[in-house]
């Protein structure tokens, strides 16, 4: 407070909103500000106070990313570079490109788009992989259960999919069971998806189905 940080607001106009400037998990730091100049001070600030205890932050590794806004800047840490104190830039990350934090893909322009692909391309590759094995129908069902079923919990705990992502998903799932049933899907088919208590899932469809 004493510095003028004041953070951002996670609902404006709320005066039970909360306001957050840094967060913390294991050995990674958020820092987070309504302006550019304030983060600049505030990512000074925790520079100077790991510095104390003889920890330093990575430029390398750090990232800076302007939400919502397509201005370019530069953050950066103050380091010694052959006897002369230099800032040395963050890496930023352009607007409608993703980003990796604790797992999660993020985008500076809030769009999800970065995140639903690499979602999308790890189903889709799991789910052709068991279409090709030749697995038994319970095995490929089991399998499927605990990979996607899995994997969608994860990501649907920290960021939101679309009911078409869904769907997709859906579709994907179920043809690749059809498959190790030797069956195939023989007019248009309307599609639901299922997410169960025990943290499976189910595909259901109002289908005609004829041997492969």
């Amino acid at each position: 407070d004493r510095e003028g940080i004041k953070g951002v607001e996670l609902e404006p106009g709320n005066p039970l909103s909360m306001v957050i400037s840094i967060l913390g998990f294991a050995d990674d730091i958020w820092l987070a500000s309504s302006s550019f100049e304030e983060l600049q001070r505030t990512v000074h600030l925790v520079d100077i106070f790991l510095a104390a205890f003889d920890v330093e932050l990575n430029p390398g590794k750090s990232m800076y990313a302007a939400i919502n806004s397509d201005r370019e800047r530069t953050i950066g840490l103050y380091r010694f570079v052959e006897g002369e104190k230099t800032m040395v830039p963050l890496q930023t990350v352009p607007h409608n490109q993703g980003y990796r934090y604790l797992g999660i893909m993020m985008q500076p322009n809030g769009g999800w788009q970065a995140m639903t692909s690499t979602v999308m391309g790890k189903i889709r590759a799991w789910t052709s992989q068991v279409a090709r094995s030749k697995l038994a129908v319970d095995h490929a069902v089991m399998i499927l259960r605990s990979v996607v079923g899995g994997y969608l919990q994860y990501v649907l705990s920290a960021a939101p999919l679309g009911n078409i992502i869904m769907e997709r998903i859906d579709k994907l799932v179920a043809a690749a069971i059809f498959k190790c049933a030797g069956l195939t899907r023989g007019r248009r088919t309307a599609w639901a998806f299922v997410d169960g208590k025990m943290g499976g899932f189910g595909a259901t469809s109002a289908v005609s189905l004829r041997r492969a």
